[in-house]
């Protein structure tokens, strides 16, 4: 099927699901990652990830969501809320620490595998890398090095993370890069390093802008 197919099927299926279901709170989000690409390639996915600019406007739209559907709070960290939804599946919403203004395109530039980095907004623009549609087409596992949203993971996380990609049929391509960079962030984890943002590969993101 063609890309822009995909992004058509992709957009109604989030607008109908979720953007407009929010659309009365008036706060502009994004959703992302893994949910967002197993649905254009008709997976299942296991929940939903929602990214804000800010812990502020995460916090208003779990209010609202609690307000008007009644959602159940599941788990709490460092980046994230989780909650379970009105459809009976997991939200997940997602700030970035001392990220202020945080753009879709920002976001995934931080993601770690290019097969997921993608992300559709409340306007229904959508983003995804250069390369995002080949590599899930021919099941290539390219790692990044970039991992912002990953920045508090265990190791063992991670190593999951990568083996569940493998069990869907995919080949880490570059896997020396990516168990050298896990590594590296060993002090990171440990607490003797700061936490920050960390760019070892420069994506290029490319916004299908919806025609309103």
């Amino acid at each position: 099927m063609h890309i822009s197919k995909l992004i058509k099927n992709c957009r109604n299926y989030f607008d109908e699901n979720y953007f407009q279901p929010l659309k009365e709170s008036g706060i502009y989000f994004w959703i992302a990652g893994g949910c967002v690409t197993d649905n254009i390639f008709s997976r299942k996915y296991r929940d939903v990830d929602l990214f804000f600019r800010s812990k502020e406007d995460s916090k208003k739209m779990i209010s609202f969501c609690i307000e008007n559907y009644d959602f159940d709070h599941v788990k709490h960290y460092n980046m994230l809320e989780a909650y379970l939804s009105h459809r009976m599946d997991i939200w997940e919403f997602w700030h970035f620490p001392n990220k202020e203004e945080l753009t879709p395109k920002e976001c995934i530039s931080y993601f770690d595998f290019t097969v997921n980095c993608c992300a559709i907004d409340s306007n229904l623009d959508f983003y995804y890398c250069s390369s995002f549609f080949d590599d899930n087409k021919n099941k290539d596992l390219v790692y990044t090095g970039n991992h912002y949203n990953l920045s508090n993971g265990r190791h063992e996380v991670c190593i999951n993370r990568l083996s569940r990609y493998i069990e869907k049929g995919f080949s880490i391509k570059n896997f020396n890069f990516w168990l050298k960079t896990n590594v590296e962030r060993t002090d990171t984890l440990q607490g003797n390093e700061p936490w920050q943002p960390i760019i070892k590969t420069d994506l290029d993101i490319i916004i299908n802008k919806h025609n309103r």
